[in-house]
């Protein structure tokens, strides 16, 4: 009877204890799986450029900080700007604005009011990189970044956001892809940009032409002559 009882004793603790160290690894996995990712290698941001890179996807990103920028303008306005279009930019859609996010560390959107979640951080990380479209300077930790993405032809944008308001340490990140009336694509909000993306650009050291490679022989034949001439 009395080993019967210890035998129940050592097999409920050994199952509490299997039953927490599951639990323990199921947080740590989703902390790492959820950590955000400041200064990701896989986008670069090179020294006043007007656009971040993210290799990981070859898309290049232009920044809602530069002075030429698509804070304040209308879907319309932004894409048909004469600094969008001399750059080949274009709207983004919601998917590859995620493909970005996730580079930060983003894996899911969490909705307002939800209080602290696993993308706090996630808004501060991007506006180091691409700036914000709203900010308070009497609240450094406020970033907002509503942007304005590709729906296809619909009338309206939909629009992808990431905003951190420094209070409760909530990251509200939310991304429609489906039109909403309260982004018309003709409507210009002084906080609403738009997440513009053109395919990675990638600059080669043109190879010499052939006539500029035989005008340098005959240029080098003359110099040759001249000094044989002169000897």
């Amino acid at each position: 009877m009395f080993f019967l009882t210890s035998f129940r004793i050592f097999n409920s603790r050994s199952l509490h204890l299997a039953a927490l160290t599951a639990l323990v690894a199921t947080l740590f996995t989703a902390t790492v799986e959820a950590a955000i990712v400041p200064n990701p290698d896989s986008v670069v941001c090179r020294v006043n450029a007007t656009y971040c890179t993210d290799t990981a996807n070859q898309l290049d990103w232009y920044k809602f900080s530069n002075v030429e920028t698509t804070v304040g303008l209308s879907y319309f306005q932004a894409t048909g700007s004469s600094f969008a279009l001399a750059g080949g930019w274009r709207a983004a859609t919601g998917r590859e604005v995620n493909l970005l996010w996730a580079q930060y560390g983003w894996t899911s959107d969490t909705p307002s009011g939800e209080g602290h979640n696993q993308n706090s951080g996630l808004a501060s990380a991007i506006v180091s990189d691409l700036g914000s479209t709203l900010s308070f300077p009497s609240d450094p930790a406020y970033n907002y970044i509503l942007g304005n993405i590709d729906v296809g032809n619909s009338n309206y944008a939909g629009y992808a956001q990431v905003v951190s308001d420094g209070r409760t340490l909530d990251d509200r990140v939310d991304t429609y892809s489906s039109p909403n009336i309260y982004f018309s694509k003709s409507r210009s909000i002084s906080f609403l940009g738009t997440w513009l993306v053109r395919e990675k650009v990638t600059y080669e050291v043109p190879e010499p032409d052939t006539l500029t490679l035989l005008t340098v022989a005959i240029v080098g034949l003359g110099v040759l002559r001249h000094r044989s001439t002169a000897q």
